[in-house]
């Protein structure tokens, strides 16, 4: 598919997004910082200011209780405090009124309601103004709490650390309300991609023409267009190579079967004419050519099995009359070996499946039951709850030789046989249990192999429950 023309790579995508979260959370905490600006920050005061508060106590108390006297030494002390304490002083009493009737600014009566509720001296600080005090003392049996007050500049120490602590705090609540949405917003834009690829990949593993859902990432200029664009011509070569192989494993076998059949005609006719010493080699002619004819419609099952050509032809299937039907029909192969069959079916086994596939899944893997049993073969099928789900467990055993562990996954692969009693001399070709497998999987069922103890080996099958017995 044509690459689109304007490439944005994911990192200019992240690249933009850091740098836009940066902003937002910048300007968010300027802006409430900003909008924060009217409110008064109440502090306990701090042992400097205290120290301060003490001092103009110490220096005003005298003058105050000296006050009716008109001397002429009070009246320079008292002009002295007009000039450099006076005018940053508040005597506030229990109502709020100033010893010396100035106006009270609205910070300084909140501060004084402060105190007098804690019981403590504090500090207010709003708009580069700070006011501090709080101390009681008395003037004339009259109780006070003096007050004072001071301009900060805006790089001086005090100011810069109340702005900072501040600046910090919505720093901190801008970087989580901003980051969290736009964390979202990440996971979301690195998810949804990846999950509709995965859901591509999960559809084109059951039919690699199922390209469809890969539609909405082909159109992508980033690196999920570029995955979905390799991703699908991966999908593509592979479908044209599977389709190819399995055209010429058709194709081989077809060819194979006519010569053989014109074989099988040339031996029969001969077999008119032979020597009766000469009758042994003509049956085992007969015998290998009726083996090829089985490996060659082994081989084609095999082939259809990757064909996903049955979909259409899942039906409602009763598990225990056609298991009945296939024990019946190899009953006599059975009996020519005094290989006996145990049965134990239970009612209602309802699968949803491909009767066709199902017959040649359970025959291979009967067959192969009775090829390496000693003198009997157990077929148990039964309804199991696994993983919450009704389900349908078919377990066929024999008492023959087991496999050892370590290659009990590799029996499935086509042509594996594990040791010389998994040979042709048995009559196995290696391919059956790699049918039944596959089958099994079409259906998104589960097979396994296990050993038994002494000796034995066994084929478990599950198969998801038709809805009506649910």
């Amino acid at each position: 598919m044509k690459r689109p023309f304007l490439r944005v790579s994911l990192f200019w995508k992240i690249f933009s997004v850091f740098w836009l979260s940066f902003i937002l959370i910048f300007l968010f905490s300027i802006l409430s910082t900003q909008q924060n600006s009217d409110t008064i920050h109440f502090r306990q005061l701090p042992p400097h200011l205290a120290a301060q508060i003490d001092k103009q106590i110490h220096r005003i108390t005298p003058l105050l209780e000296k006050r009716k006297i008109k001397s002429k030494k009070y009246q320079r002390h008292l002009k002295l405090l007009d000039k450099k304490i006076l005018k940053r002083l508040f005597l506030l009493n229990i109502e709020g009124a100033d010893y010396w009737n100035k106006p009270i600014p609205n910070i300084l009566l909140k501060l004084h309601e402060k105190v007098q509720v804690k019981g403590i001296p504090m500090s207010a600080f709003k708009k580069q103004v700070l006011f501090y005090g709080g101390q009681s003392f008395k003037i004339q049996n009259n109780q006070y709490r003096i007050y004072s007050f001071q301009n900060l500049s805006l790089i001086s120490r005090s100011y810069f650390g109340l702005f900072i602590k501040e600046f910090s705090h919505n720093l901190l609540v801008a970087i989580f309300f901003v980051s969290f949405p736009l964390s979202l917003f990440l996971a979301w834009f690195f998810t949804k991609p990846i999950k509709a690829l995965r859901n591509a990949i999960n559809q084109m593993s059951i039919d690699l023409n199922k390209q469809q859902t890969l539609a909405p990432l082909l159109q992508r200029s980033d690196e999920f267009g570029d995955l979905a664009r390799d991703f699908e011509s991966m999908a593509n070569q592979l479908s044209h190579t599977i389709s190819s192989k399995e055209q010429l494993v058709r194709d081989v076998s077809h060819e194979l079967k006519s010569p053989l059949a014109r074989l099988q005609v040339a031996v029969a006719l001969s077999e008119k004419t032979i020597k009766p010493e000469d009758a042994v080699k003509f049956e085992r002619v007969n015998q290998e050519i009726q083996r090829m004819n089985l490996l060659i419609n082994q081989i084609l099952d095999f082939s259809k099995t990757d064909v996903n050509q049955y979909s259409a032809n899942k039906l409602p299937l009763d598990l225990k009359q056609l298991i009945q039907l296939l024990v019946d029909d190899i009953t006599f192969e059975g009996q020519q070996k005094n290989i006996q069959f145990k049965l134990g079916l239970e009612e209602h086994l309802l699968i949803e499946a491909d009767k066709s596939m199902i017959i040649s899944c359970l025959d291979n893997i009967l067959r192969n039951a009775l090829h390496y049993a000693t003198s009997k073969v157990s077929v148990i099928a039964k309804q199991v709850i696994f993983d919450g789900k009704n389900r349908i467990e078919i377990v066929i055993s024999d008492d023959g030789n087991g496999v050892e562990e370590s290659q009990l996954e590799q029996i499935f692969e086509a042509f594996y046989r594990p040791d010389n009693h998994r040979s042709r001399q048995a009559g196995g070709s290696g391919i059956g249990l790699s049918i039944a497998k596959k089958v099994v999987e079409f259906h998104q069922g589960r097979i396994r192999a296990d050993s038994l103890l002494p000796q034995g080996f066994k084929i478990s099958i599950c198969f998801l429950a038709h809805t009506s017995t649910q």
